[in-house]
């Protein structure tokens, strides 16, 4: 039986619908993939000992100062964690997350008798600098994961002292995951642009969630396909508010299109939208919601949407991991064809085209007058695709085997 020791942002469940009160976006994507993650684990027989901070923006934004530890448990097997101490102060929130993650994990592996792999989940500078430590201490491979790259998802011009952090946190970064066995980046152009060169990798642009597995599509249900040229059709994002202001844009100039937009969730250009939302009726801007509220939304919806601006400059750094929340639900999905995704995916989600206001149109129109046959395919083909090659136990499964090569 392996044993893995994983530095990631996780708590019990409790404790993060507490702590999501207080967060504007709350990293729920990111919760669900860890989740999907080491309920992986759990099916491949290993062992996992998880040594986690809580997913929250530092204080004033957040009102908690102080993080207390505690032991929890997930739903899965052989899964337990600490959630560890912490400041949630800037600087000071760094600075006890290193010294925790390196105390706490030296705990950890002397209590197992032989550790297999350390796993970090993101680029989180004092979780990259511990599992360095424990590696040269202890001689156990580390393999992280890179769902974003933070400098390069920004499409703004940096000046002055902020331009040098940046950069100096991307050339640390690179460093640090220089010294790392092995990375499992969320798209094939990090590897290509942004890892060391020789480093090992494995491309891993998401898992299946682990809530939705079990879900059937109702392929004799007419309610959910009906076409008609009076009720428009409910198109639905939800996530953060970055990059899709221009999608917004372009559909409040498209008054002719018979389609209500409706957006959930937070984030930058929040403000833009609300602002373009005044002047459209069918546009509608919500706050970030989750669980049973979340569900009624998305059932209500006739088509999910990511709208995902393909001319951002981090789009091929960038796999949205609610495509695969959305796979799992059942419904129809619109995409945007980011540089990030895979040709793959586009066998289960119509494609909607940015190249120019007229291409856009004409692509939207299109997709809401899909045939009922063509959806009930592509949402079947996203099935199978969720439940096959990625499903937590097949993705987990390569994880593990990719260690043999460290």
């Amino acid at each position: 039986m392996k044993n893995v020791l994983f530095f990631g942002f996780m708590a019990d469940k409790s404790t993060l619908d507490q702590t999501f009160k207080a967060e504007a976006a709350p990293q729920v994507s990111a919760i669900k993939f860890q989740m999907s993650l080491l309920d992986g684990f759990a099916q491949n027989d290993v062992n996992v000992r998880i040594l986690s901070v809580l997913p929250i923006s530092s204080y004033p934004t957040n009102p908690i100062i102080l993080v207390r530890s505690k032991f929890f448990e997930l739903p899965y097997n052989k899964v337990t964690g600490r959630l560890m101490l912490g400041i949630n102060l800037p600087v000071l929130k760094l600075l006890t997350r290193l010294i925790t993650s390196v105390l706490f994990g030296i705990s950890e592996v002397r209590n197992v008798a032989k550790l297999d792999a350390i796993i970090v989940y993101s680029l989180h500078t004092p979780f990259l600098l511990a599992a360095i430590c424990l590696k040269a201490l202890f001689r156990v491979p580390v393999g992280v994961f890179i769902p974003d790259l933070p400098l390069n998802m920004s499409g703004k011009s940096d000046t002055g002292i902020r331009k040098i952090a940046k950069n100096f946190d991307n050339w640390l970064l690179q460093r640090l995951v220089g010294l790392v066995d092995i990375t499992y980046p969320i798209t094939e152009d990090i590897a290509k642009e942004w890892l060391p060169r020789g480093l090992k990798f494995l491309v891993v642009e998401g898992i299946s969630p682990t809530f939705n597995g079990n879900f059937q599509i109702d392929t004799n249900s007419k309610k959910v396909f009906e076409k008609t040229s009076v009720i428009s059709k409910r198109l639905l994002y939800t996530g953060s508010f970055t990059y899709i202001k221009k999608f917004v844009q372009w559909f409040s100039v498209c008054r002719d299109l018979n389609a209500d937009l409706v957006l959930v969730g937070g984030g930058p250009e929040r403000m833009e939208l609300e602002n373009i939302a005044l002047t459209d009726a069918r546009i509608i801007v919500k706050e970030f919601m989750l669980g049973e509220q979340l569900d009624s939304e998305i059932e209500a919806a006739d088509f999910l949407i990511n709208p995902r601006d393909t001319e951002w400059i981090g789009s091929r750094f960038s796999f949205p991991s609610k495509l695969f929340d959305y796979m799992g639900r059942g419904k129809p999905i619109m995409s945007t064809r980011m540089a990030g995704i895979p040709e793959e995916y586009f066998d289960c989600f119509i494609e909607i085209r940015d190249d120019s206001l007229d291409i856009f149109k004409s692509s939207i129109e299109a997709a809401l007058t899909t045939s009922e046959q063509e959806i009930v395919t592509r949402i079947q083909a996203g099935m199978n695709l969720l439940n096959l090659t990625k499903s937590p136990k097949e993705v987990v499964r390569k994880i593990i085997s990719s260690w043999s090569k460290c």
